[in-house]
């Protein structure tokens, strides 16, 4: 019996906006933290960038 072992897993970092994480979630990413936005990077309302992650097996 042969088992397919790979994938890739993109990763993301968007600003912590209830539409794009709806939109990241509805697309299948999972949020596994947060972080704060370093010194330099660019300024919304928000200082937090939301890290997400989705897994393709295929």
């Amino acid at each position: 019996m042969e088992h397919l072992i790979g994938g890739k897993t993109v990763y993301i970092e968007c600003n912590n906006q209830p539409k794009l994480y709806d939109f990241y979630a509805a697309n299948g990413f999972i949020s596994f933290n947060q972080r704060l936005k370093d010194v330099g990077e660019n300024s919304d309302k928000s200082d937090v960038l939301v890290q997400m992650l989705k897994y393709f097996n295929h």
